[in-house]
C-alpha cells in the first residue's frame, strides 16, 4: 500500500480554508439572486412598465446584471485564490452595502423605513463576517500561498 506523500514544501498551495468556501457562497447568493433580478425584469418588462412603480425595468435589469457580473468574477478570483481577491472582496461587500442602502432608501418606496434597524444590523453582521473572515491568519495565508 502506497503512502501519500507528506509536503512540508511552504511553496505548494494551501488547502481552501472552510470560511473561503462561506464566503464564496455568501457571494454566490447575492450573484444569483442579482442574475434572477436581471432575468425577472426583461421576463415581466411589460408588466413592470404598464404598473405605476418609481424604477425603470432597465435599471432592474442593468443594475441586475452588473451586480450578477461582478459577483462572478469574485467568485472565480476567490475560487482561483487569486492575490487580489481579498481586496476585492472587501470592496465588494463595502459597495454592496452602499448600493442596497441608496437602492433601498432612495430609489424605492417599501417598508425598510419601518424595519431598518433590522436591515443595519444585517448589513452591519455581512460586513463584519467578510472582514473577519478575511483578517483571519489561516485566510491570508491561503491567499499568500497562491504568490508566485
Amino acid at each position: 500500500m502506497l503512502a501519500k506523500p507528506q509536503s512540508n514544501d511552504k511553496s505548494s498551495p494551501l488547502k481552501r480554508p472552510f470560511a473561503v468556501t462561506l464566503l464564496i457562497l455568501e457571494v454566490l447568493i447575492f450573484t444569483g439572486l442579482n442574475g434572477f433580478r436581471c432575468l425577472d425584469a426583461f421576463r415581466y418588462w411589460d408588466y413592470l412598465s404598464s404598473i405605476a412603480i418609481s424604477i425603470s425595468p432597465l435599471y432592474l435589469a442593468l443594475s441586475g446584471a452588473l451586480w450578477f457580473l461582478t459577483g462572478s468574477v469574485l467568485i472565480w478570483m476567490t475560487w482561483r485564490a487569486k492575490p487580489t481577491a481579498p481586496k476585492m472582496m472587501r470592496a465588494f461587500a463595502v459597495v454592496y452595502g452602499l448600493y442596497y442602502w441608496v437602492d433601498r432608501w432612495l430609489l424605492t418606496v417599501s417598508t425598510l423605513r419601518e424595519r431598518w434597524p433590522f436591515a443595519v444590523l444585517m448589513t452591519i453582521i455581512g460586513l463584519a463576517f467578510v472582514f473577519i473572515v478575511l483578517s483571519r491568519p489561516k485566510v491570508t495565508d491561503f491567499f499568500l500561498s497562491r504568490v508566485q
